[in-house]
């Protein structure tokens, strides 16, 4: 699914940090707030994926705001909050990509079972589309970049359509959808769509990070 990431962070410095390590995926969205009260109103307007936040802010624990949190949270525990008794994932700043990937990674699930459906419960013919899968997705991630720098439209429609049912197989619907926005509109809406094609590399950089 696209990627668009809520940042809580009130140090100037480090909101910088922050904006250097999603530099290295520019397919990543994301917004910076400056504290928790702000949280509730934002999280109404956009359509967030994933929220990462210092651990204390103005002696206030992100702990405190859980009930208005229903994403993936990871924790930039620079406060050494005590976080026994949760299942939060944490690191400390400066967040690194490699952390932060990681976190993206375990917070977006796949599921096999359509793989093995199809199938049918033999080992040896589901290790082979996973390795088929696995060869695909390696390739596309491989070649949309430069298919994305020359507007080759034709060929990345191409692509989106292919991609499609390989998405819906791992249960990834709205990357499925995404694909089939590319597929139906890119002839006429390029530049959209040309963007939309970037947030799908992070999706099958994910994918690839789960079937390896």
């Amino acid at each position: 699914m696209p990627i668009k990431i809520l940042f809580i962070e009130e140090n100037e410095l480090k909101q910088e940090a922050l904006k250097l390590c999603i530099q290295q995926n520019t397919g990543i969205q994301y917004d910076i707030i400056t504290d928790f009260k702000e949280l509730d109103t934002v999280l109404n307007i956009n359509a967030y994926t994933h929220l990462v936040a210092q651990s204390i802010f103005e002696n206030e624990s992100v702990l405190s705001f859980i009930d208005y949190i229903k994403l993936p949270l990871l924790i930039l525990n620079d406060a050494e909050l005590d976080l026994s008794g949760t299942s939060y994932a944490s690191t400390k700043s400066p967040l690194s990509y490699g952390a932060l990937f990681a976190f993206l990674v375990e917070s977006t699930p796949i599921s096999y079972a359509s793989m093995e459906e199809y199938a049918m419960n033999d080992e040896e013919f589901f290790e082979q589309l996973k390795g088929l899968m696995v060869d695909e997705f390696k390739l596309n991630f491989e070649e949309i970049p430069a298919l994305i720098e020359n507007k080759d439209l034709s060929e990345l429609k191409s692509r989106a359509h292919q991609l499609s049912s390989k998405f819906a197989m791992l249960d990834l619907p709205i990357s499925a959808h995404l694909c089939k926005e590319v597929d139906v509109n890119i002839l006429n809406d390029a530049e959209n769509q040309l963007e939309n094609m970037k947030l799908l590399l992070v999706d099958l950089e994910i994918v690839l990070a789960h079937l390896k």
